[in-house]
């Protein structure tokens, strides 16, 4: 699900609906989060394969793509929080799509936001 949403919201030209209907929903937040934060913390404790962390940290690059309304929801749902924080302490291919993440798409948002993101994988 997470790779058909990433490809969906990856498409120019396709009207800001979808996206807004997503960040709108209350699961969809949440459920990004469960896997930027590799399935930890949550309720039932369930560690998601890095693999479904990489394809979240695509689709959020995905929606730093979108309008600035989406990237203001994307930025104050989280998402960008979460990966940063991934750069420190993750196994070397979630950092190095988080750093590739972070020097491209998110590069604006985390200057305006402040965020001391490092953007190299170390």
């Amino acid at each position: 699900i997470l790779r058909c949403l990433a490809n969906i919201f990856s498409v120019d030209g396709i009207p800001s609906q979808p996206l807004d209907a997503a960040l709108g929903s209350p699961n969809f937040v949440p459920g990004i989060l469960h896997f930027l934060n590799g399935g930890i913390p949550s309720a039932t404790n369930v560690k998601c394969h890095r693999s479904l962390t990489k394809e979240a940290i695509w689709l959020v690059g995905n929606i730093m793509t979108g309008t600035t309304k989406q990237q203001n929801m994307a930025e104050s749902s989280g998402f960008i929080s979460a990966i940063c924080a991934l750069m420190p302490n993750a196994p070397f291919d979630l950092r190095k799509s988080a750093s590739g993440f972070s020097e491209g798409r998110i590069d604006v948002a985390r200057r305006s936001a402040g965020k001391n993101c490092p953007a190299s994988a170390g």
